[in-house]
């Protein structure tokens, strides 16, 4: 294995080595950052509660699945938070505790509480 190449390991045994198109996905955790392309929002909030104390806990199916692409901060989960407020009904709730809950309002709900970011403490 020379520089900007991996290899896998199984149970079954180690891969041919690989050629990487771009290292810096690979090495952002060295520079304490989170790089994702087309991840699913579920993906990305158990990465960041891998780096934080206080945990995002995305409540709703429909945006588990939501796909998302960014580079955030590791420890910069508001930055992400506000980020996720920006779609469409979500709701982000912080528990007594500090962690974040994030679900989807109804039509109903969302014209309730007005436009705009939708984080509540």
């Amino acid at each position: 294995v020379t520089s900007a190449q991996r290899v896998v390991l199984t149970e079954a045994g180690m891969s041919e080595p690989e050629q990487l198109r771009d290292v810096a996905p690979v090495t952002a955790w060295t520079r304490r950052e989170l790089v994702f392309d087309n991840d699913s929002l579920a993906g990305v909030a158990e990465e960041f509660n891998r780096y934080n104390r206080h945990h995002i806990l995305i409540r709703s199916d429909e945006l588990r699945r939501q796909r998302i692409t960014g580079l955030f901060q590791a420890n910069d989960s508001g930055a992400f938070l506000a980020f996720i407020s920006r779609i469409p009904r979500v709701r982000i709730d912080t528990t007594a505790e500090g962690d974040h809950l994030v679900s989807m309002e109804s039509a109903a709900e969302k014209n309730e509480a007005g436009e705009g970011p939708n984080l509540r403490q």
